[in-house]
C-alpha cells in the first residue's frame, strides 16, 4: 500500500506556491486585523526579552497563543520540562524534529496549530504559524496527532525554502507597508495564506 504523503498539495510546487503568493498580497490589506496587528509583536517581544525559558514561559505562551485561536485552552500537560528544553533550543535558532515537535503540541491541549503559534511567536524566522486558514488556501485539512505533525513540518520547511527566495523578500516589503511593521519572511508568507483564504482564494 503506498503510504499517504500529508504535505499540503500547495507545498509541493515551490515556484507556483510564491507566483500564487505574489498574486495574492493585496488580500492583506483588504483582511487585515488591527487587533492582530497590535498583539502580534508583543508576543513577540515576550519571548525576546525573556531570560532563559522556564515552565512559567511555556505556560504562558500557550494561553497568549489560544488567544489567537476560536477555541479556548482547555488542558496543558504537567510533563513541561522537554517541551520548555525544546522551545528554548527553538529559540536559539535549532531546527526542532518532528518529535520534538510533537511533544510541544501534547502538552498544548495535543493541538499543532497551538504548537505551531508558540514555536513562531520564539523563533519567527523558521516556524510559520499554522491553521485551518492556511490549509485551506493551501489545499489541505489540518490534520491531528502524528499526521498533524508531518503536515506542519512539510508545511513549516516550504515556508522557509521560498522565504529564501527574491519573490519573497519582495512580498515581505509589501506586507510590511500594508501593516506598517516589520516581520520575517516567514510571518508575511503566512499573513497572505491567511488573508486570501479570508477571500476564498487558494494557490491554485
Amino acid at each position: 500500500m503506498k503510504e499517504r504523503s500529508f504535505v499540503p498539495p500547495g507545498c509541493t510546487d515551490p515556484a507556483a506556491l510564491i507566483r500564487s503568493l505574489s498574486r495574492d498580497v493585496d488580500c492583506v490589506a483588504t483582511q487585515r486585523t488591527v487587533s492582530y496587528d497590535v498583539s502580534y509583536p508583543e508576543f513577540l517581544r515576550y519571548f525576546r526579552e525573556a531570560g532563559e525559558l522556564t515552565r512559567h514561559h511555556v505556560i504562558i505562551a500557550a494561553n497568549f497563543a489560544y488567544g489567537w485561536m476560536p477555541t479556548i485552552l482547555k488542558s496543558i500537560s504537567t510533563d513541561l520540562d522537554r517541551a520548555t528544553q525544546d522551545l528554548e533550543r527553538a529559540r536559539n535558532g535549532e531546527l526542532l524534529l518532528p518529535a520534538d515537535i510533537g511533544n510541544l503540541a501534547n502538552v498544548i491541549n495535543g493541538s499543532t496549530v497551538g504548537a505551531s503559534k508558540v514555536l513562531h511567536f520564539a523563533a519567527p524566522s523558521n516556524y510559520a504559524i499554522w491553521d485551518s486558514r492556511v490549509a485551506t488556501y493551501l489545499g489541505a485539512t489540518v490534520q491531528r496527532r502524528d499526521a498533524g505533525v508531518a503536515q506542519y513540518v512539510a508545511y513549516s520547511e516550504s515556508c522557509r525554502t521560498i522565504a529564501s527566495t527574491h519573490e519573497s523578500q519582495a512580498i515581505r516589503s509589501e506586507v510590511g507597508k500594508i501593516i506598517q511593521s516589520d516581520v520575517t519572511a516567514v510571518r508575511a508568507l503566512e499573513l497572505v495564506m491567511y488573508c486570501a483564504a479570508l477571500e476564498d482564494r487558494t494557490y491554485a
